[in-house]
């Protein structure tokens, strides 16, 4: 089956923005608003695109050192460096982490659909952490 072009685009377009948002986490372009230094936002950033990677690495198979308790530690964090930025994403951030503590013994596993609805889906995450950027 082929896949809709469309579809294929857009994920494209999703990436390069991603990564170029990444690249300017990585880098300096990223400064306070009097030109010097670091954006306070930017340890925020990074610290929420190390949970994004993390588990997109886990979800593609590359579990090496990675479990669903250091998913849970690293959605934590991500939510607990936000909070004082923007306390709904911050608690969104706390329901990703919750989905992924205990993850293997969840007798009722959330959706996809409840995911979309609570807005923790990783494309989700994404979106937020080019949003957070782009306050900057």
């Amino acid at each position: 089956m082929n896949p809709d072009p469309l579809v294929v685009a857009q994920l494209a377009l999703t990436f390069v923005q991603v990564a170029v948002e990444v690249r300017k986490i990585f880098t300096s372009e990223v400064q306070a608003p009097d030109g010097g230094g670091d954006h306070p936002k930017r340890a925020v950033a990074r610290t929420i695109y190390i949970a994004i990677a993390a588990t997109e690495d886990y979800l593609a198979g590359n579990k090496a050192g990675v479990g669903s308790k250091s998913l849970d530690k690293l959605w934590s964090n991500a939510s607990a460096a936000v909070y004082k930025f923007d306390q709904d994403l911050a608690y969104r951030m706390y329901l990703k982490a919750d989905y992924w503590s205990d993850f293997s013994q969840r007798i009722d596993p959330i959706s996809k659909e409840s995911m979309k609805r609570m807005r923790i889906t990783l494309e989700d995450m994404k979106a937020e952490m080019l949003r957070f950027l782009d306050q900057t």
